[in-house]
């Protein structure tokens, strides 16, 4: 199911992270940005984005760092998609290594996995 236009994400993201993480004009199905710290990959076909993985390194650093920059600046403020139960499930799954999911009023889910050792992966898919 279509998450968003990767127009539209590009123009909502962009306005809300520094330049070394915007998302760029392309026409492949595959596009990445981040650091060292985390990462950001959006799958989509055409200019229709399927799913939204980031990949972040599970310390207060990255997470308050990239992570925060990707996913609470871009897309929850960028895109307008903001809500507590990502925050919850991030947490949780800080505590306790689980898998948790936090989901918007727009149906907008937010998977987040703990994978040893020491990384988080959090997938968005409607």
């Amino acid at each position: 199911m279509t998450l968003v236009s990767y127009q539209a994400l590009q123009a909502g993201f962009n306005q809300s992270v520094p330049v070394a993480l915007r998302l760029t004009d392309t026409s492949v199905d595959t596009v990445t940005v981040g650091d060292a710290l985390a990462t950001m990959t959006v799958f989509k076909r055409g200019d229709e984005v399927t799913k939204i993985i980031i990949e972040t390194v599970a310390t207060d650093e990255a997470i308050h760092a990239t992570f925060y920059q990707l996913f609470v600046q871009g897309l929850e403020g960028g895109m307008q998609w903001s809500s507590s139960n990502y925050y919850h499930a991030m947490m949780a799954t800080l505590a306790d290594h689980g898998a948790h999911t936090g989901m918007n009023e727009l149906g907008i889910r937010a998977e987040h996995v703990y994978q040893a050792p020491n990384r988080i992966v959090v997938t968005i898919t409607r």
